[in-house]
């Protein structure tokens, strides 16, 4: 009987340390928010239109995304549909690690020999 009370108590502890921690969480994140609404938000069509280039756009809204939520983008961009958000964020991401890569490989294939490079070729 000991056992199981101290167990519940012991869960209950617990579920208040991860309530708490989310608390901390979701206003640390309110204040990343309301600090990229001051930063961006008046700016943010301007700011698209003086990137000119699509990957940039992307790269922007992915970046945005990430620090704020794809919610919070939908609300500052002040549009219905929060797939662009996400689209970017899902198209940004796996540019980066195709870029990680190939940068991966142009640095192994310069420092092969010319031997080893004919090889692989």
């Amino acid at each position: 009987m000991e056992r199981a009370t101290s167990s519940k108590t012991t869960k209950k502890e617990i579920n208040k340390v991860v309530e708490s921690l989310q608390q901390i969480e979701k206003r640390d994140q309110t204040v990343v928010n309301k600090k990229v609404g001051q930063a961006i938000g008046s700016n943010y069509e301007t700011v698209l239109q003086y990137l000119d280039i699509k990957r940039d756009r992307d790269t922007f809204k992915a970046v945005l995304s990430k620090i704020t939520s794809i919610s919070f983008m939908k609300n500052l961009a002040s549009v219905q549909d929060k797939r662009s958000f996400q689209r970017s964020k899902d198209l940004v991401t796996r540019n980066l690690q195709l870029f990680e890569e190939m940068k991966s490989n142009i640095q192994v294939t310069g420092s092969m020999t010319e031997e080893a490079k004919q090889e692989k070729t």
